[in-house]
């Protein structure tokens, strides 16, 4: 099961001291509170490619199943998660801040030999309210828009498609891409021909950090 949160700074809080805060605060904190948590990985926002983020941060948490993360979120909204609240509320503007259930539905590539690359990106999709049901939309997204997402970029060496769930209410994109190539090449076009379409798009570079998760993990 897995999770992706889109989080955002407290204001007054530069995104390097966010960045830090989460990196060397936060989430080792979080880390022990999250058990059946398989993969944690955040995705710093560097800067808006296409549209405007809104948020600072996406972060994947990847749980051993739906019971693991339901009892993750109990146990948060416990006495328990009081210490991670309070951290919470130092740095991030918590009522900006959104989560949504999401399934990977296609990766090209491979992960492992495409680390540090040159442009690590996410494009992130709305469809337009008259463009159906999300399954719908994911669906021909995944069949047209996808393929020619990864052509649009230049030298292609990984991505990884998802779609968003409505397990937690409306997600706040239909469909999340991450990408790893050598440019940007024709994003801006791509993006440009789904707002065509009707849809939101936004596409934004980062940097990424993964915590090591034990094998079995946590907890």
């Amino acid at each position: 099961m897995k999770t992706l949160a889109l989080i955002v700074r407290k204001p007054g809080v530069s995104r390097a001291a966010f960045r830090a805060h989460y990196e060397d605060v936060h989430a080792p904190l979080a880390l022990p509170l999250l058990k059946g948590l398989v993969r944690y990985v955040r995705h710093h926002v560097q800067s808006d490619l296409h549209g405007t983020a809104g948020f600072d941060v996406m972060t994947a948490f990847t749980y051993r199943d739906e019971a693991a993360l339901r009892g993750v979120i109990t146990h948060l909204a416990s006495p328990s998660g009081d210490v991670l609240l309070r951290d919470e509320l130092s740095f991030m503007h918590k009522p900006q801040n959104r989560f949504f259930a999401a399934r990977e539905v296609a990766e090209s590539g491979a992960r492992a030999a495409s680390r540090s690359p040159p442009l690590a990106c996410i494009a992130l999709v709305k469809r337009a309210p008259e463009r159906g049901e999300p399954a719908a939309f994911a669906a021909e997204f995944a069949k047209r828009a996808l393929p020619e997402l990864q052509r649009a970029v230049r030298g292609l060496r990984w991505s990884l498609h998802h779609e968003a769930l409505p397990v937690f209410g409306d997600p706040p994109f239909d469909v999340v891409t991450q990408l790893h190539a050598e440019a940007a090449g024709g994003l801006e076009e791509w993006a440009r021909t789904r707002e065509r379409e009707g849809a939101r798009v936004v596409v934004v570079s980062v940097t990424e950090a993964e915590t090591p998760i034990p094998l079995g993990g946590v907890g």
